[in-house]
């Protein structure tokens, strides 16, 4: 009764709630369209202008003259110089930053900068460079008469009233051709990305094909950060930037709203007051961008605290009986775990009892593992990953990263020289055969803790190499679970420091080096900075077990 009354009383305040909410965001909807469009007309115009400029007569002579006429050089540069000083407004969204046109050999013949926003200068003879190698430039010779390459954002340092600041820009490049059709050079416009900015509404922002999102601060500056939305699944350029066709497409606009757990630790944090809104807009063929925005919900704050104020006294009594509840059964549960600890690590020593060398590995191993994983959780980077449950977890995990050997004949395991190339190759099949195992035992008794997950990965991703040429999937990178990435580099250590029957063990200092020698081939950076940080507290496991 009390539970169904808790969910009467939230339910008429959320339907407060969610008609509010449709409301307020048909309006961020019809904001972002706008800017859609806006962005669109700023490239269709742009685009217009570069090819109108490409279509001159006299563009047309000077190129059939090889740009040596210099009466149509000063008329060009007089017309870019008046290009360049243009300043937007209700006619004309759009300045340039620098025009410039180049020969076919990659050089500049003709280039007008306007490097303050005001005061644009024709840069003379002496000081124009060759651009043959260029992205924008190779690209740009490689299109047809349709084609326009369209450059990603790049910053440019500029220093402005004694301060150094970052200039953004965009470039959109054409191939030249002369009377004959035969293509002699590239003509570029390299756009203010501020001027594109200018043209959304205040909390707007830009998300680009190479995850950058780009805004405007209160003081007109561009701020850039570098953020990955894995729900937008848009199209990737190379890292330079696109060649398409110079025809704009329509294509069907994709739109929605990224929740709370995509704004966690991004952007900012995300609840039932705020969201981010998002539109897929696509001004030329070249650009795959999202337009997004900022959303608060200060007139839903009435409605929220409505449904908390409502609901808190039937929530708290729905919870006391839950805990009273949880109480009684939680011993047995944690009777259950144990239960379950015992007859896996069983298999353990199963393994041990096979192979002598293997029950002191093992518990250096899990140390070394530990000591790593506390090590690596100081970096930023895996500090919300690392915790101490996952620090206890890959302490019991590591026990089983071997336990494939038991299904190994003892004439390979414990063979007291080198493997020829199929002893090798069935021994590497340990880890399908541990995985596979842990995999049956998690399945067949339906097993949630996560050791035994992490277990698994261990088991069967240890001999992976950050490189992609280890063994037996050959994961690269990050493809490889973080706890597998750790423990790869803690059983190395071990076994270069243990001695075998067709080894001997080798000192601290040389398995240090070999681990620096295979960084970023058999082990990750971020692993091995942390290993070097700590390989004294390696060096002391080693010696007391």
């Amino acid at each position: 009764m009390i539970i169904l009354l808790a969910v009467a009383i939230y339910s008429s305040g959320k339907q407060i709630y969610d008609i509010e909410e449709q409301r307020q965001n048909g309006l961020e909807y019809a904001e972002l369209r706008s800017a859609d469009k806006s962005i669109k007309m700023f490239f269709s115009k742009t685009m217009h202008e570069l090819l109108f400029i490409r279509g001159l007569p006299d563009v047309e002579q000077f190129i059939d003259e090889d740009f040596k006429n210099g009466h149509y050089k000063d008329e060009l540069k007089e017309m870019f110089y008046d290009l360049a000083l243009r300043s937007y407004n209700k006619y004309c969204y759009k300045d340039y930053y620098e025009i410039t046109m180049i020969d076919d050999a990659g050089q500049e013949q003709i280039k007008v900068v306007n490097k303050n926003n005001k005061d644009a200068q024709a840069v003379q003879g002496d000081s124009l460079i060759n651009v043959k190698d260029k992205k924008y430039f190779i690209k740009a010779m490689q299109l047809d008469k349709y084609g326009v390459y369209v450059s990603q954002v790049k910053s440019l340092p500029q220093i402005n009233q004694g301060e150094m600041r970052k200039l953004y820009i965009i470039k959109l490049a054409v191939p030249l051709f002369n009377s004959q059709g035969t293509k002699k050079g590239v003509l570029v416009l390299s756009l203010y990305l501020s001027r594109i900015l200018d043209l959304l509404s205040q909390d707007m922002f830009i998300y680009t094909e190479n995850n950058k999102l780009l805004s405007l601060a209160p003081k007109g500056d561009i701020k850039v950060k570098s953020i990955d939305y894995n729900v937008v699944n848009i199209e990737h350029s190379d890292s330079d930037g696109h060649s398409s066709s110079a025809n704009n497409h329509n294509s069907e606009k994709e739109h929605g709203t990224f929740g709370k757990e995509v704004l966690d630790g991004q952007l900012h944090k995300g609840d039932e007051k705020q969201a981010i809104h998002y539109i897929k807009t696509q001004p030329l063929a070249a650009i795959n961008w999202i337009i997004g925005t900022k959303h608060h919900h200060p007139s839903l704050i009435e409605a929220l605290d409505r449904i908390r104020l409502l609901s808190i006294i039937s929530y708290i009594v729905i919870i006391s009986l839950i805990l009273f509840i949880s109480y009684k059964t939680v011993q047995k549960f944690i009777e259950l775990i144990d239960a379950q600890k015992a007859i896996i690590f069983s298999l353990v020593r199963l393994t041990e009892g096979r192979d002598p060398e293997t029950g002191a590995h093992l518990e250096r191993t899990r140390n070394y593992a530990v000591i790593l994983a506390k090590q690596l959780g100081k970096n930023d980077k895996y500090s919300d990953v690392i915790d101490d449950e996952f620090v206890e977890d890959i302490f019991e995990a590591a026990l089983l990263h071997d336990i494939g050997k038991v299904g190994i004949r003892d004439s390979i395991l414990l063979k007291d020289s080198n493997l020829n190339e199929i002893e090798y190759d069935e021994i590497k099949g340990h880890v399908k055969i541990g995985k596979e195992l842990l995999e049956n035992i998690i399945s067949k008794f339906n097993l949630k803790q996560s050791f035994l997950s992490m277990a698994k990965n261990i088991c069967a991703y240890h001999h992976e190499k950050y490189d992609g040429t280890g063994y037996l999937e050959g994961l690269e990178g990050e493809e490889i679970p973080l706890e597998a990435r750790i423990f790869a580099l803690c059983d190395v250590y071990d076994v270069i420091r243990s001695k075998r029957s067709y080894k001997e063990a080798l000192s601290h200092q040389e398995a240090v080096e070999r681990i620096k020698e295979g960084e970023n081939e058999h082990f990750d950076s971020d692993v091995v900075d942390a290993f070097l940080k700590c390989k004294d507290e390696f060096a002391r496991v080693g010696e007391e077990h």
